[in-house]
């Protein structure tokens, strides 16, 4: 998967000189279509295609001059697709709302980094301290894993929580919401990335 691109990439020349952009992103049917060029100067210069088959989700910054690409199973962007999905539920009114707030998007950065928004997870409409201030409701929907962190944070306020509703991750294939079965992937290039079950490369 991804075999002629990795040869180019994984090479000292690369590291120390190349670079990588995304030039163009288009559908066919639910594969997401890269346009890729890879270069290091006076060495290479080489045009892709990467086919992202039945892509889930995606985050694509075009023309951003880039020298990470990797292929990884376990990386965070995976979370919504291949863990435990639930909802975290809290019961108590913090005396410091505000500081409540700030640890817990210290606790999402340091989790996830930039990869997702801290209101992907977090329920926080409004004002996003009005949630806490009301003393009860839904904080976050998303990967268990991920809501145990924020659950330690409620912890550390003396904040009472729940966890409900875990089930596996919920996928739509054109016709209906399905239970995600297949092995992903994420291809990540620089700030971008794809989520899918399999790639295929061409080059131009």
């Amino acid at each position: 998967m991804l075999t002629q691109l990795f040869e180019l990439t994984d090479t000292i020349e690369f590291e120390e000189d190349g670079w990588l952009t995304i030039t163009s992103a288009n559908w066919e049917g639910s594969n997401l279509i890269l346009s890729i060029q890879v270069r290091v100067p006076g060495t290479f210069e080489k045009q892709f295609h990467i086919v992202c088959h039945q892509s889930r989700s995606h985050r694509i910054i075009a023309l951003a001059n880039d020298s990470l690409v990797l292929l990884s199973s376990d990386h965070v962007v995976l979370y919504p697709h291949n863990q435990k999905q639930g909802d975290l539920y809290f019961n108590g009114r913090p005396s410091d709302p505000l500081s409540l707030l700030g640890a817990l998007v210290e606790s999402h950065r340091a989790a996830v980094g930039t990869w997702f928004s801290v209101d992907h997870f977090l329920y926080l409409p409004g004002q996003p301290a009005d949630i806490l201030r009301g003393g009860y409701g839904l904080l976050a929907k998303g990967p268990v894993q991920l809501l145990a962190t924020y659950a330690n944070v409620l912890d550390s306020y003396g904040i009472k929580h729940s966890l409900v509703d875990s089930h596996d991750p919920i996928r739509w294939n054109g016709e209906q919401r399905t239970t995600e079965t297949e092995e992903l992937h994420a291809l990540v290039i620089g700030d971008s990335f794809v989520v899918a079950p399999s790639f295929t490369e061409n080059v131009i």
